[in-house]
């Protein structure tokens, strides 16, 4: 079984999880900035990661749906999501049609926000009063859970 994972990410969180599940799966990994001009029908397994900022998916995973969203048919397109908000934005979700989508968590790095990132979720933190600094759910766990799903589903 061959496999590709793309990813989008802002500040590194999706790209960590794709290479863990590159490295569970044994699939290559590309980001989806360079993904837009592949062709996918090689591929058995083609799973799909983006991280959430704003309420939106990665601008290139956006992109990539637009550009190749025949070559994601249900039987062989997975998809994860990663950021803070669990849940997927309704106008995204529409477009995955029947696409199995699984969130692995969120994380913030502090050191690679920008100085506006930071005062806003600084602001939101406050307000909130929950701790966002240092917010980092991610399980390993979860992303083992989802690798063994694709790879049993031959």
């Amino acid at each position: 079984m061959n496999g590709i994972i793309v990813y989008g990410t802002f500040h590194g969180s999706t790209k960590k999880c794709a290479e863990k599940l590159a490295e569970l799966t044994g699939f290559s990994i590309i980001d989806a900035k360079t993904a837009v001009n592949m062709d996918f029908s090689a591929y058995d397994k083609i799973i799909v990661g983006t991280a959430l900022q704003k309420f939106k998916v990665h601008p290139d995973i956006e992109k990539l749906f637009e550009v190749k969203k025949a070559s994601f048919s249900p039987d062989k397109t997975y998809f994860f999501h990663v950021g803070v908000a669990p849940r997927l934005p309704k106008y995204f979700q529409m477009k995955l049609c029947d696409i199995k989508t699984v969130y692995l968590g969120g994380r913030i790095d502090w050191e690679t926000l920008s100085f506006s990132e930071r005062a806003i979720l600084s602001v939101i933190s406050f307000v909130s009063r929950k701790k966002l600094k240092g917010f980092d759910n991610i399980q390993e766990s979860r992303i083992k859970r989802f690798a063994a799903e694709i790879i049993e589903n031959n």
